[in-house]
């Protein structure tokens, strides 16, 4: 085994207890336009679902995945081959819920990430 497909498999695995956790579906591997990614979220992410790969997945194969109509992101295999519930639902908030309303897991707070950005506009009336 490569060290991609060792942390392939670990991410894998993590994914799996936090599916069986946090009653989630995931297919792991899944192939899309003859590229393997590790991992399938397919409620997460938008309406065909999220592709994660690692963070050496080329970025030709995300893109394709996106223009595929999948969401994709080259994910940190030292933060997500071991099964942490709480950063798990942290960033499946972010990616967003987007399955059937009746099947939307218990715990799901619909709370993306807000990346801060600086205004260009004064705030303060003497600006």
């Amino acid at each position: 085994m490569t060290p991609d497909s060792l942390d392939s498999t670990s991410l894998a695995a993590a994914w799996r207890e936090a599916a069986s956790d946090l009653g989630i579906r995931i297919i792991t591997p899944f192939t899309i336009t003859g590229v393997t990614f590790p991992l399938h979220l397919p409620d997460f992410g938008g309406p065909a679902g999220m592709v994660c790969g690692t963070l050496d997945t080329p970025a030709e194969h995300a893109l394709a995945a996106e223009r595929a109509g999948y969401y994709c992101s080259r994910i940190n295999t030292e933060s997500y081959s071991h099964y942490q519930r709480d950063a798990f639902i942290a960033t499946l908030d972010d990616w967003q819920y987007f399955g059937p309303p009746e099947q939307c897991p218990p715990w799901y707070a619909s709370h993306p990430w807000r990346h801060a950005t600086p205004s260009p506009i004064p705030t303060d009336a003497n600006g």
